[in-house]
């Protein structure tokens, strides 16, 4: 898994936007890393893998949803319902 910061697509391919990198649309990540390792990735919001994080090193895993909005150089967010990461734009 590849945690990023930004917009990602709702199927956690490609990483949509990130406010940090000039010129940063639209990157294929998954595409990429799979081509050059050889190996299934996936792309998601880093808020959401600290969520994904925090659900298991704290063990909510009984818990059915968690928000966990992060304050940093911006807000975001990563929500965990029915006991599932969502992914969203």
């Amino acid at each position: 898994g590849i945690a990023v910061q930004g917009s990602v697509d709702g199927e956690g391919k490609v990483s949509l936007y990130n406010h940090y990198i000039d010129g940063w649309r639209d990157v294929p990540l998954c595409e990429i890393i799979e081509k050059r390792y050889g190996r299934t990735a996936f792309v998601q919001h880093d808020p959401l893998s600290i969520a994904l994080y925090e659900q298991w090193d704290k063990n909510y895993l009984h818990e059915q949803d968690i928000i966990l909005i992060r304050l940093a150089f911006g807000i975001g967010m990563g929500y965990i319902h029915n006991k599932a990461a969502i992914n969203r734009r």
